[in-house]
């Protein structure tokens, strides 16, 4: 877990050119770290709090708001699909540590989805094609724009944080139906028609 978290921070612009980056690099490659990524893991425990929780010292650190952070990451995660549903001022200083939470949630997300642990989330994971069914595609391009658009933006992410920040099951709804929608084109497509 910690190794992919370094890995996506590595390739995020907004964290390596922000004024925080060396120090944070420093605090997330400490022992008690690591050990509360692990102790998720070991509990299947991947929500938003727990996520916080792992971050916490680290958001203190370079948080200096009063605002809920949890209401103010996903603020930021929602500018980035529907910036005009934004409630609340958001400053660029705190991009990078929101980039840092968000990151780390995408690979909370990622164990989730394979860790069998009783959620929706795990139960009908949200998977893209696999590379065979992508070149298979009509237009591969058109589909590689959405999926980058998709990770790119934390809409996963964003709808995590709104089911257990606002309180709306979207992501709930959105694996159910993208389970099924895959399910049946497979089958589908393992047909043959005269």
């Amino acid at each position: 877990m910690f190794g992919e978290l370094i890995d996506l921070i590595l390739k995020s612009k907004i964290i390596t050119s922000s004024n925080i980056y060396k120090r944070l690099i420093d605090m997330l490659n400490t022992q008690d770290f690591k050990n509360s990524l692990n102790e998720a893991s070991v509990n299947k425990d991947y929500s938003c709090i727990r996520c916080y929780k792992c971050l916490e010292e680290i958001i203190k650190t370079f948080y200096k708001k009063d605002d809920d952070f949890l209401f103010a990451v996903y603020q930021y995660a929602l500018s980035k699909s529907f910036s005009e549903a934004v409630t609340l001022e958001l400053d660029e200083e705190d991009f990078a540590i929101f980039e840092t939470y968000l990151l780390l949630l995408k690979v909370f997300s990622k164990f989730q989805k394979l860790s069998n642990d009783g959620s929706f989330q795990s139960r009908y994971p949200l998977f893209f094609l696999g590379l065979d069914e992508e070149r298979n595609l009509e237009d591969p391009s058109e589909y590689k724009k959405f999926v980058e658009a998709f990770e790119g933006d934390y809409v996963y992410e964003m709808m995590k944080l709104n089911q257990e920040v606002i309180g709306y099951n979207t992501l709930d709804h959105v694996c159910g139906v993208h389970y099924l929608s895959l399910y049946i084109a497979r089958q589908a497509k393992t047909k043959t028609y005269l």
